[in-house]
């Protein structure tokens, strides 16, 4: 599969998949990254206890897999941290996130997955993402962690992926 050859090649990956195509990307993605090492998946629109039902049924190793939430504590009060999962208030908590990231980055992990800059762009400015994007590569960079960024193909982001698509090695638009 393409995708998977893209990830061992590449330091950091923005990957612009339809909506239809998003649910097997992201459990492929999964699943490839585990075998390869530990993982970070820091997720904004899905909370981790679907993540792990949907990565279950495709047999991906959650034991890899440590979750920064930004979904679940805006349906549900709930702990600030679980076996595999730190919780934070929202999506547009990125102080909260970037906090994380910088705890996460000490553990050594292969990959940082970013579910997804189109959820990020409800919550906030083109300008704040960009920045927020622009950390998180770098960070990673800094401790040879690879990056694996998420956005749906919409039009009215263009410009916003346009520029993230600067601070990444390689840019792919994913075709199921």
């Amino acid at each position: 599969m393409k995708i998977d050859k893209e990830i061992s090649e590449n330091n950091s990956l923005l990957i612009i998949v339809s909506g239809q195509d998003y649910r097997e990307l992201v459990n492929s993605t999964a699943k490839t990254v585990a075998k390869e090492g530990s993982v970070c998946y820091i997720t904004l629109n899905k909370t981790s206890e679907s993540l792990k039902e949907s990565f279950s049924k495709k047999d991906v190793d959650l034991s890899k897999i440590i979750f920064i939430d930004a979904i679940t504590r805006t349906i549900s009060e709930g702990p600030m941290q679980n076996t595999g999962v730190y919780f934070v208030k929202s999506p547009a908590a990125l102080t909260d996130i970037s906090i994380l990231v910088d705890k996460m980055i000490s553990h050594n992990f292969k990959f940082f997955i970013l579910d997804s800059i189109s959820t990020l762009m409800v919550y906030q400015k083109a300008d704040t993402v960009i920045k927020f994007l622009s950390y998180l590569i770098t960070k990673a960079e800094q401790t040879k962690t690879k990056v694996v960024i998420y956005a749906l193909d919409i039009k009215e982001h263009k410009q916003v992926l346009d520029e993230c698509s600067m601070s990444v090695e390689k840019v792919l638009n994913y075709k199921g």
